[in-house]
């Protein structure tokens, strides 16, 4: 069966010397695994650039119940990239998240809402020309709707302790709480908007405790969830 449907990189594997196994995330068909050939060198073209983390891509697949790797019949850039690969921060949360979403979405069938909002995210990332430090905190906190266990927006002064095993607010710090100041940020960022992340002041070391916090309250969710390797490069780009 032949589609035509947009996709979003996730992951790429090199694949002999000039090919690659590709993970796209369809919006006709979720998760689809390809088979990319010429890549590499001059016959390659531009399909290198292309497969970029999280590029929006509009591809013509060939698709086969029967076959593990689908063929891509026709390749091409959706939207451009302006910003996120001109700036290391943009290039290590790209990375980042495209690793999370890799390991947590499983689904070989279309989730247009889940679409939507990936491919949202990742337009209002790359058109706001500046770095958004807490892009990726944001989106975790969003993503996780999608997986289940979006937390539950009852943070007030009065219930100011984020206990990560039911993702609720309580009124008294308990063994599975986080810290009260962590809390907070946790608060701030499920109720703020995108257009609202400025606001919230974080230095380095303290954004890096936050990614701790909610890649540990992902994996509470999803004890099967692979280590993510891209959060070294997320510690060593960001700076205070």
């Amino acid at each position: 069966m032949l589609i035509s449907t947009k996709a979003i990189v996730l992951n790429t594997l090199k694949y002999a010397d000039n090919a690659v196994i590709a993970k796209l995330y369809t919006q006709q068909s979720g998760m689809v695994s390809f088979m990319v050939n010429g890549v590499f060198g001059k016959k390659g073209g531009n399909k290198s650039s292309f497969l970029q983390p999280l590029s929006l891509l509009e591809v013509e697949m060939q698709i086969r119940n029967n076959k593990s790797l689908q063929t891509l019949k026709e390749i091409k850039v959706e939207i451009p990239f302006s910003s996120i690969y001109q700036s290391p921060v943009k290039i290590a949360q790209s990375l980042f998240l495209a690793e999370v979403l890799y390991h947590t979405i499983k689904e070989e069938e279309a989730n247009p809402n889940l679409f939507d909002f990936i491919h949202t995210n990742i337009q209002y990332f790359d058109a706001h020309t500046r770095n958004i430090p807490n892009f990726h905190l944001k989106f975790l906190i969003d993503f996780s709707r999608f997986l289940g266990f979006y937390p539950t927006n009852n943070f007030t002064e009065e219930t100011p302790y984020f206990q990560f095993t039911d993702g609720v607010f309580l009124d008294h710090h308990a063994d599975t709480c986080l810290d009260i100041n962590i809390s907070d940020v946790i608060g701030k960022l499920i109720n703020s908007r995108i257009d609202e992340l400025h606001l919230i002041r974080l230095n380095r070391t303290q954004r890096q405790i936050i990614v701790k916090h909610l890649v540990d309250y992902y994996r509470w969710h999803i004890p099967s969830l692979a280590t993510f390797k891209t959060t070294d490069v997320l510690e060593a780009v960001f700076m205070d």
